[in-house]
């Protein structure tokens, strides 16, 4: 083999080489380094309705109202897609009632969470709502109250347990309600998960 041919195969390599990592192909322009990325996206509503005992009138406090998703939550969804498991892979389907502010991002448990009258942390409804998508809901009603005095409620917040525990996932305030005996307050949660 002629000795010319043997010294540009180093050469010819060299130069693929190049064109293979710059992107530049025979007859072409450079083809420009492109990521591919992914993202999810997660969002919560919550729609808080309250019925009055004696005259049955309906009176809504939040309409799709967007929630805080406390750091636990955030912690909580990625343990269960990274790690196939979140919080003892127990459902958060539980749903208190507050009397407090806006949750913050690093709370642990709803400030002023109510534990009386017929108000305490119920298992919510589950609502398959298409991809990514699902709903909790519950109706509570007011009892034992003294007649005019009542129970303010103004936040609510998703936990994984039916009592305490620091399974805290979301909470949201809505506009102050006074509930009075036979009250109702039914709160519904929507969550959207999208990847995208």
């Amino acid at each position: 083999m002629n000795k010319k041919y043997i010294l540009a195969i180093p050469l010819v390599l060299a130069l693929i080489t190049v064109a293979y990592v710059t992107g530049i192909n025979a007859g072409s322009s450079a083809v420009p380094n492109t990521e591919v990325s992914e993202g999810l996206h997660w969002d919560g509503y919550v729609t808080v309705v309250k019925t009055d005992g004696k005259t049955g009138e309906k009176t809504i406090l939040a309409d799709g109202k967007h929630n805080t998703m406390t750091d636990i939550g955030v912690d909580a969804i990625k343990q269960a897609i990274g790690n196939g498991s979140s919080s003892g892979d127990v459902a958060y389907n539980y749903i208190a009632l507050g009397n407090s502010t806006l949750p913050a991002k690093g709370d642990t448990s709803l400030t002023g969470e109510i534990l009386l009258n017929g108000l305490t942390r119920q298992i919510a409804a589950y609502t398959d709502a298409g991809v990514g998508n699902w709903s909790l809901s519950t109706t509570w009603t007011t009892s034992g109250t003294v007649e005019g005095t009542g129970i303010l409620v103004n936040t609510s917040g998703v936990f994984n347990t039916s009592v305490g525990g620091t399974g805290y996932l979301a909470g949201a305030e809505f506009t102050d309600a006074q509930l009075q005996n036979d009250d109702t307050i039914n709160v519904v949660w929507q969550f959207n998960c999208t990847g995208g």
